[in-house]
């Protein structure tokens, strides 16, 4: 019985490899179809990101004008936008690789 198993098993792995070409060389379609969907998806949360971003960064500016929050904004201010350059540029580093 062992011995049976073992062919079948055998067969099994064989059957694998032929079986993932066929049956994903015809969804090439439907691949394309989910890459773009996914970058799409990708493009939009990057948007929203940096509008987020954007949006909070002058939120902490316009801090430093108030007089109960202008010491503690006017030090993370500037940490802040520093933080913000870096990371907008080792994104474009990356988008260019």
């Amino acid at each position: 019985m062992f011995r049976i198993l073992a062919y079948s098993f055998k067969q099994f792995i064989v059957l694998i490899p032929i079986i993932s070409v066929f049956g994903c060389s015809s969804k090439k379609g439907s691949n394309e179809a989910v890459i773009k969907a996914l970058q799409e998806n990708l493009n939009k949360s990057n948007s929203t990101i940096n509008h987020s971003t954007a949006v909070n960064l002058k939120n902490l500016e316009e801090k430093k004008y108030e007089y109960c929050t202008k010491e503690t904004a006017t030090f993370w201010f500037p940490k802040a936008e520093f933080i913000s350059k870096q990371t907008r540029e080792l994104y474009n580093f990356i988008e260019g690789i």
